[in-house]
Formats: structure tokens, sequence, C-alpha cells
């Protein structure tokens, strides 16, 4: 955890989402869990030159991977919303993420900058 996050690589940002609390890994087999509740989960990252593919599971189920590489990421950190699940049960539940070492092949590295979480607690 990172208290106030800003980019050192001289990409572009948004203003607003730099110099704010960031969850960040930059290696490969990172990870950590979270418990929500709610019926809907998603993050807002931070997606740079050097993002990275993670994998992700909820409550157990087979993980999923992720791509936190735009299109507009070479020369930017973009702020970027994804959802990772929707249509939940209305209840507790657990979050799994991984850093995985495969990357896009247009990025210069691994890295998850989880700026928010986004969740739907259904009120």
């Amino acid at each position: 955890m990172v208290d106030s996050w800003k980019p050192k690589d001289g990409a572009g940002t948004r203003k607003q989402y730099v110099n704010i609390p960031a969850l960040i890994g930059e290696k490969p087999d990172a990870a950590f869990q979270l418990e929500f509740t709610g019926n809907t989960i998603g993050i807002c990252v931070a997606s740079g030159p050097d993002a990275g593919i993670i994998s992700y599971s909820i409550d157990g189920k087979p993980f999923k991977k992720l791509d936190l590489f735009t299109r507009w990421s070479e020369n930017l950190h973009l702020p970027w919303y994804l959802m990772l699940g929707q249509s939940l049960n209305e209840k507790k539940h657990i979050l799994r993420v991984r850093i995985l070492s495969e990357k896009n092949q247009k990025s210069k590295g691994n890295a998850s900058r989880i700026l928010h979480f986004l969740v739907n607690d259904g009120g």
C-alpha cells in the first residue's frame, strides 16, 4: 500500500488520479484477498506503460485472467474501471487477486495499481 502514488516513468497522468493511495504490486505472484459484502465488485486501476495481467477468483470459483494494459497505456497512466463480478448473491464474498508472469507484449512490466475498489452492496 502506497499512501500517495504518482508515476516515476515520465508517462502522462490524469491529475485527479495521482497523489492518492494505491494498492501496488509489480512482481509476478504478488497476491492479496479482499472480503466484501455485496452483489458487484470491480476495480479502478492506473493502467500505464508497465501494466500487467492479473488473475482473480471470487468465492473459490475458477480464476479468470484480466489484462490491465489498454491501447492508451503506452504513454499514459490512465484510470481504467474493470468489473470483476456482477449479479452475485447479496452476501459476504472473498476476492482473490494474483499478478501473472505473462504480460501484454506492449507492456514494460507486470504492475497492478488499484486506486479504488468498486462494490455495490445492494443498498
